[in-house]
C-alpha cells in the first residue's frame, strides 16, 4: 500500500503505452525518486486484509475515517473517464486476472444463491525484496455477495 517502496523499476520501463510496437500515448509525468535505501513494506497478512476490507466497505461504512468512497471506488473499479482506456467499463481490483478465489469456492452455488449479484476484488503482487533477499508473493481478495 503506497507507492515507491521496494525495488526501483527497471530502466526499460517508461511512461509510454504501446500497442503493436506503436506508441499510443505518452504520459507527461516523472516518477517520484526511489528512496535510498528502499522503503520496505512490512505489512502483515492481517493488516493487508484489514485494509482491503476497509476499502471494500468504504461506501457502506461512512463512519470509517480511513478511506473515502471516492478513493476506494478508483481502487476497486478503476478511474472514471480514463485518458488511457476511455471505453473500458471496468478496471482496478474488479478485473484481476487471478482465479484463486473462484477455484477455492463453489462459485456456481454463490452465483445461484446471490442471483448473480456477486463480485470479487483481488490484487496479486510479486517481486524481489533486497531487505529479505528473496522473491515474495501476496494475494489479497475479497468476495462480496
Amino acid at each position: 500500500f503506497g507507492g515507491n517502496y521496494g525495488e526501483a523499476p527497471p530502466p526499460s520501463l517508461n511512461y509510454n503505452f504501446t500497442v503493436d510496437n506503436r506508441t499510443f500515448l505518452h504520459l507527461p509525468i516523472w516518477p517520484d525518486p526511489t528512496p535510498s535505501p528502499p522503503l520496505s513494506n512490512y505489512m502483515s497478512a492481517v493488516t493487508m486484509a484489514t485494509w482491503l476490507k476497509s476499502i471494500v466497505l468504504a461506501r457502506e461504512d461512512r463512519l470509517n475515517g480511513n478511506v473515502r468512497w471516492e478513493d476506494a471506488r478508483d481502487v476497486l473499479y478503476g478511474a472514471e473517464k480514463s485518458s488511457m482506456f476511455p471505453d473500458l467499463q471496468w478496471g482496478g481490483m474488479s478485473i484481476s486476472s487471478d482465479v484463486y478465489m473462484q477455484e477455492a469456492l463453489n462459485i456456481s452455488l454463490i452465483d445461484s444463491l446471490s442471483r448473480g449479484r456477486w463480485r470479487i476484488f483481488s490484487k496479486f503482487g510479486f517481486g524481489f525484496t533486497t531487505v529479505r533477499q528473496r522473491y515474495e508473493t501476496t494475494l489479497n481478495s475479497y468476495l462480496c455477495a
